[in-house]
């Protein structure tokens, strides 16, 4: 597993999958996360309001952290172990996990992209 800034006190599955991606696909998922954060800052990312409340509150924490999370990439990165945590926790908690017994409605069948 890497070494990433916040994972060394646990096991993250998020973080075990980049030990297999080389520079070049590190360098693409890294574009990809500015195009995400980009696309978060203005508003096009946002809490889907047909979610449950215990996941539309994990997703309106997790976007909070990308939030936080930015400004530690972009300025003083003093708490940016902490804020990766806390990024980290709320993407792998089970509040996050889509779980489509609850009838949580993708929007693919939705009649969305497929």
């Amino acid at each position: 597993m890497p070494n990433t800034a916040g994972a060394a006190a646990r096991q993250s599955r998020t973080l075990q999958k980049l030990s297999h991606l080389t520079p070049p696909t590190r360098d693409a998922l890294a574009a990809a996360a500015l195009v995400l954060f980009d696309a978060i800052n203005g508003g096009f990312l946002v809490v889907n309001d047909e979610l449950h409340a215990d996941q539309a509150e994990a997703t309106g924490d997790l976007l909070d952290a990308l939030y936080d999370l930015q400004d530690e990439l972009n300025g003083d990165s003093s708490r940016l172990s902490e804020t990766m945590t806390l990024v980290l926790l709320i993407a792998e908690s089970e509040s996050f996990l889509v779980n489509t017994s609850r009838g949580v409605v993708s929007g693919a069948s939705k009649g969305g992209a497929q």
